[in-house]
């Protein structure tokens, strides 16, 4: 065991995985390293996995994400590179975001005390940068992999559906861009005519 994985264990009560799931890549040496510390781990369940509860774990992910407010006593393994590339624009001076002997780790107010952090990880920018004028359409996994982050449905010929409360698009935009324009399609029926949207980054809301 590293220093830097010895620091974690002595820093957090809680190792997990996301995106969350039973046996994911790499679970084994996961759920090793946290029986050997004592901690709380998401990577493997020993009984039939609760769906909704799983869902819930990936709402609440996004939404710290999205907030930029994280739970103080867990650090998360990130086998997602679009998560990665979101989580990149965390305040650097409060959390730790590195590669750990091949374990890309996200570790939340970050205080291990080493005089050397882990090094950046390398693959950090490997979601591809939104070209100026560049029309993304979300209608093939490929698109929506690399786009859409959590509450979609699954892509079709005319686009996706959201299908939570809260749904997530990754734009890497170029700073030159000046505006973004969504077309968007309401499920609306003559008992619910109308369907309220809400932005974050900024704030809007439309009602369409």
């Amino acid at each position: 065991m590293t220093i830097v994985w010895k620091a974690l264990a002595k820093r957090y009560d809680k190792a997990h995985v996301y995106p969350p799931g039973n046996h994911p890549e790499n679970w084994q040496e996961i759920a090793y390293f946290a029986a050997q510390n004592n901690l709380h781990t998401n990577a493997v369940y020993l009984a039939r996995i609760d769906s909704l509860r799983l869902e819930e774990e990936e709402r609440k992910f996004i939404s710290d994400v999205s907030s930029g407010k994280y739970p103080g006593d867990t650090f998360f393994i990130v086998n997602d590179p679009v998560f990665r590339y979101a989580l990149k624009q965390s305040d650097p001076s409060k959390h730790l975001l590195a590669q750990v002997n091949g374990y890309f780790v996200f570790a939340p107010t970050w205080d291990d005390g080493l005089s050397s952090p882990p090094p950046p990880d390398p693959v950090m920018d490997d979601v591809v940068q939104v070209s100026v004028g560049e029309k993304i359409v979300p209608n093939t996994k490929a698109t929506n992999d690399r786009y859409l982050i959590g509450g979609w449905s699954g892509p079709e010929q005319k686009g996706t559906w959201t299908d939570g409360r809260r749904s997530l698009i990754l734009l890497p935009v170029s700073n030159r861009a000046k505006r973004i324009v969504l077309d968007l399609l309401p499920f609306v029926t003559p008992k619910h005519p109308k369907q309220t949207v809400k932005l974050a980054y900024p704030i809007a809301t439309y009602t369409y």
